[in-house]
């Protein structure tokens, strides 16, 4: 009461004081007649804690227009934030942010299962290559027939007709040939087993390296080819017929040949 006094003086009877102390702690001028609680109310007002009330009447229309009509989750007036929010990814609160922030590092690539699932297609393919019954000679079954077509069209324009029939012949008994060939391969492998000598093992790689009949075909064609009256038309057929020849070898002999000593 004393500071009061020293403040606004001793002096409390007139309505001039009053108005002065009404305006300064922003009261009505009614309190005139309550001197005493003017000063209490003074010091309530020096002393008055925040109201919380008003601050969530405040940020009601902002959580409103996030999460809905009804605020959801838990306040924490000490951070002023809201937790513990059902959809915590629709606030654009920092503290949500981290929330999803989270949530995305919890997303991992599992690389050793990666790496197993890699290392099981690399055995598949390895396993595929060392199997003996698996042998894919199609490519190469095309490409005969392809050159065989091809011959077939060429020799329309020869003049001599009667010598096409041995040549037709000599190239229907390279393919015979080369099924032959693919067939005692198979059963040379067959046969192969861990206990086999190093003498059987230069026997075996000989005869699987021989392709001397399936030469013999080849040289045929060419020498029928020789004695084809127009000469000029068969230059590409001897040329596709020599790549038939190192294709045979490498394709079908030589990848047999590996396939079993891998």
């Amino acid at each position: 009461m004393n500071e009061f006094l020293d403040k606004y003086g001793t002096d409390t009877t007139t309505n001039f004081q009053l108005m002065r102390w009404a305006n300064e702690l922003n009261i009505s001028p009614f309190y005139y007649c309550m001197r005493d609680e003017i000063n209490n109310l003074k010091y309530k007002k020096e002393t008055k804690k925040p109201n919380t009330t008003a601050w969530i009447n405040k940020a009601k229309p902002y959580f409103v227009e996030q999460i809905g009509d009804t605020p959801q989750g838990d306040l924490d007036m000490n951070n002023f934030t809201i937790t513990n929010l059902k959809l915590p990814e629709y606030d654009n609160d920092a503290v949500h942010k981290k929330y999803l922030m989270d949530q995305l590092n919890l997303i991992e690539v599992n690389k050793e299962h990666l790496k197993e699932r890699i290392n099981d297609v690399k055995k598949f393919f390895k396993r595929q290559m060392n199997n003996k019954d698996f042998i894919d000679d199609t490519k190469l079954r095309q490409e005969v027939t392809s050159l065989k077509s091809f011959i077939q069209q060429q020799l329309l324009n020869v003049v001599d007709k009667t010598q096409l029939q041995p040549l037709s012949s000599l190239i229907s008994n390279l393919d015979d040939k080369i099924t032959k060939q693919k067939v005692d391969l198979k059963q040379l492998i067959v046969n192969i087993n861990p206990g086999i000598s190093e003498d059987k093992l230069t026997t075996l790689e000989t005869k699987l390296i021989d392709n001397s009949e399936i030469q013999k075909q080849i040289v045929g064609i060419k020498q029928q080819l020789l004695n084809v009256v127009d000469k000029t038309q068969l230059e590409n057929l001897k040329s596709l017929i020599s790549k038939l020849d190192d294709k045979i070898t490498k394709r079908v002999i030589f990848k047999y040949y590996q396939g079993c000593f891998q």
